[in-house]
């Protein structure tokens, strides 16, 4: 559906948006408040950086080996 390019800027704008999710959720445990939405937008970036890392790597294989 998308190329290989797209696949790999998004996932590395998703995992940014992790790790500064990440970070944010480490500023605000260590000011005594832990919201959930914060752990849930964590997690949620972690996988969707996760599933375009996957898709990425498998699309780059597949161009490599000559199949689509």
């Amino acid at each position: 559906m998308f190329g290989t390019k797209y696949t790999l800027v998004t996932a590395v704008l998703m995992t940014m948006a992790s790790l500064a999710w990440g970070f944010n959720l480490y500023i605000a445990s260590k000011a005594g408040d832990v919201p959930m939405s914060n752990i849930i937008v964590v997690v949620l970036f972690a996988v969707l950086a996760a599933g375009y890392w996957t898709a990425y790597f498998r699309k780059k294989n597949t161009e490599k080996a000559g199949t689509e």
